[in-house]
């Protein structure tokens, strides 16, 4: 019987929900009519593996096989979709013969039911169990208005059986006859011609009839549970009565949010205390509403004790937020690490957890995370991603995970807790500082960003790491005795402009440098297999912290396997660089071999300029992009003298503006302007094109693709360049 209504985005294109089910027990999910959306869904065992799927805009009905977790995928209806709110309902339908939510009522033989179709309500759904080989009548009749009658007999995964407009003898009037195929439950969609576009409005009755009895109704299962926490309050820290965490407040986080429940007339006591740094702790207790119940900045009024406390009455059973900030909140100067304890009267909290927490037994399977892993896992057709878990042995750890995907696409990340309560997502692939609340188990999700919508194969690479936690990890299984040597004591020193080169090993996998750099700094990192070397190298940058900032593995994924990082560094300080390889996912062993670094600080009117030379051959099309980051791509070919050369380019997406150069070189090895063209000298495009150009001498070409430099709008997208050349005589 839960409900649930939002809105999808070309960002973020589905949502995820969590059940508990019991085997045998039928799930319907229903999505409302009238909604600017009618999203796909799609259910998945605890394991994220597909068990059911839904054709747009229709319920979704099946039986579960097992009792534990299930999770349902809302997405949007194709790849072209926008965007729109949309809203479902998911329901039990043999828990009871009344009503359901959001139009659904069970039905049975000899049963008739009244409706109304409307402009914002265009269809409603009823179910029914039936036997196999039933004879089955449904009979749509107009009662009001001019409703054109249309009535669907579908399967409990939306397969439809039968379908009718007029046969009832007018077009106010609908009448399915069909022999059901199999014992189970079905599915009747009551709704006018062309459904949503449809123009008629009216009321009607249906009626289902058939010569046999119905089949017994289904002992009622316990209920699902959704969950009761209120969606608004769901990505809060979660703390209950009689617990103790620790937390920390500075300019970056001035405030943290805690959500928990209460029971009518309970006494709370709430204190605030600083453990670390000149912190003034503030304390505020608000309702479900946001509404201020109670507050306070210092235990004494002198000011003598500046730490913070309340008691409070409960009025009415519900939800409470407790907020730990400092005084004077944003404005506020002071800074350093809390405890918060929330205790009823009289009742002895119990202390903070200061060792590493278990991983918790999970009802669903996940896979473990250690600090400082590197991981693989693959998307694919039946499996929507995969389930991480990792623990963490005090509060407010700094997450970081970072994921590379073999052909170089984004991927959704969400971070829950034991209770898949949901902390913070992100749809580029990096949760980088992600903040956990306290000790304890938590959750990892990596799944493709178009969700259920466009099925996807591919393998991805991740990165793991908790700065504070342990590093029990041993790389690739080596003993205790060779990780001393695949992980060296120190990082070594490197500077702005320094080369140098070394080799990955079966036990040496990783090789740190150190070094210094000022806030916004833009450096570029480089990492190329040295000639003859089988490595497939993967490069890292981090703070002194070893908080992961970002990461690369191949440049151009498929083509160029050397690694690339291109960042502005956040702050005046130390940072490190890890050069390593990519991990296989095939099982394969991980490639060694020898590799030039390059670390360089980027002159600011080169920033946007891209360092790597992409070739193309004669007759090939490459795609590439301009934005803000790059705004100024390179080319490479072969071509003889007297040969004819036509480069062309194709806007594929936004609003590029794009400006196309050929060079070639002198003797002496500078390049040398030979053509450019903005718009197409063909006309009806802005594409830019260079049509026919003779190629003066035999060697190599350099072709750039740019925009439009326009001081007023810098337009960008993604574009495609193909490259023609005809011989001499040709």
């Amino acid at each position: 019987g839960r409900a649930d209504a939002r809105r999808l985005t070309e960002s973020e294109r589905f949502v995820l929900y969590w059940f508990e089910g019991r085997a045998g027990q039928p799930v319907l999910v229903t999505p409302e009519s009238g909604t600017s959306v009618q999203p796909i869904l799609v259910l998945y065992s605890a394991g994220l593996v597909e068990l059911a799927r839904n054709a747009p805009g229709t319920p979704l009905s099946t039986t579960l096989n097992v009792d534990g977790t299930y999770f349902l995928a809302v997405g949007l209806p194709t790849s072209e979709s926008t965007g729109g709110n949309y809203a479902v309902t998911l329901t039990d339908p043999s828990a009871s013969g009344t009503p359901a939510e959001a139009g659904t009522t069970r039905l049975t033989y000899g049963q008739t039911v009244q409706g109304t179709i409307s402009a914002t309500e265009t269809s409603l759904t009823y179910q029914f169990r039936g036997g196999v080989g039933d004879p089955v009548t449904i009979a749509m009749t107009r009662t009001g208005g001019d409703l054109d009658s249309y009535v669907y007999l579908l399967t409990s995964g939306g397969v439809i059986v039968a379908e009718d407009d007029n046969s009832a003898g007018s077009n106010g009037n609908a009448l399915v006859t069909a022999t059901l195929p199999a014992a189970g439950d079905y599915l009747i969609l009551a709704t006018r011609l062309n459904q949503d576009s449809g123009t008629t409005t009216g009321t009607f009755q249906l009626a289902l009839s058939s010569s046999v009895t119905p089949p017994p109704t289904l002992a009622a299962p316990p209920a699902i549970n959704s969950g009761d926490l209120p969606p608004e309050l769901a990505a809060l820290n979660r703390i209950d009565l009689g617990q103790v965490t620790e937390g920390s407040i500075s300019d970056g986080q001035f405030l943290v949010p805690y959500v928990f429940f209460a029971e009518e007339d309970e006494f709370l006591e709430v204190q605030l205390e600083r453990l670390e740094g000149d912190l003034d702790p503030y304390l505020i207790l608000l309702n479900s509403t946001q509404e201020v119940l109670a507050d306070n900045d210092d235990v004494s009024l002198d000011g003598s004790d500046q730490n913070s406390a309340l008691s409070y009455i409960v009025e009415s059973s519900g939800y409470y937020i407790l907020i730990a900030t400092r005084f004077e909140q944003e404005t506020g100067a002071t800074s350093g690490r809390y405890r918060l304890t929330l205790a009823r009267e009289g009742e002895d909290p119990p202390p903070t957890a200061s060792t590493p927490a278990p991983a918790a037994e999970l009802p669903f399977p996940a896979e473990v995370l250690s600090v400082g892993t590197t991981v693989q896992g693959t998307f694919s057709a039946s499996r929507l991603g995969t389930l991480y878990q990792f623990s963490v042995s005090g509060a407010n750890r700094a997450v970081d995970f970072s994921v590379t995907t073999d052909d170089g696409s984004p991927t959704t990340l969400i971070l829950a807790d034991a209770q898949l309560r949901p902390l913070t997502s992100t749809n580029d692939g990096a949760l980088i500082g992600a903040s956990v609340p306290q000790a304890g188990s938590y959750l990892l999700f990596v799944l493709p960003p178009t969700g259920p919508t466009r099925l996807v194969e591919n393998s991805f690479l991740a990165v793991f790491n908790v700065p504070g936690e342990p590093n029990i990890f041993v790389p690739g299984g080596a003993t205790a005795e060779a990780t001393a040597e695949a992980i060296p004591d120190a990082p070594l020193p490197i500077t702005y402009g320094e080369r140098v080169t070394d080799t990955i090993t079966d036990t040496i996998n990783n090789r740190d440098y150190l070094f210094t750099g000022a806030a916004d700094d833009v450096i570029r990192i480089r990492m190329n297999a040295l000639s003859g070397s089988a490595l497939d190298p993967l490069v890292e940058l981090r703070d002194a912290q070893e908080r992961l900032i970002d990461s690369n593995d191949d440049i151009e994924p498929g083509q160029i396997r050397d690694s690339l990082l291109q960042v502005t560094l956040p702050a005046d300080g130390q940072y490190i660089i890890r050069a390593t390889h990519y991990l296989p996912t095939d099982g394969t062993p991980a490639t060694t071999g020898g590799y030039e670094l390059f670390l360089e600080n980027v002159d600011p009117l080169a920033v946007g300029v891209s360092p790597v030379v992409r070739p193309i051959r004669p007759g090939e099309t490459v795609q590439g992009t301009i934005d803000d980051e790059v705004f100024l791509l390179f080319f490479s070919f072969e071509g003889g003298s007297g040969s004819l050369a036509t480069i062309e380019v194709e806007q594929l997406s936004g609003d590029l503006d794009a400006v196309l150069y050929l060079y070639g070189y002198t003797s002496a090895g500078d390049p040398i302007e030979i053509a450019r063209n903005d718009d197409s000298p063909r006309g009806n495009t802005f594409d830019p094109a260079i049509v026919g150009q003779v190629l003066p001498r035999t060697g190599t070409y350099l072709i750039a693709v740019s925009r439009y430099p326009d001081p007023e709008r810098a337009t960008s997208g993604e574009f495609s360049l193909s490259l023609r050349v005809q011989l001499p005589g040709q």
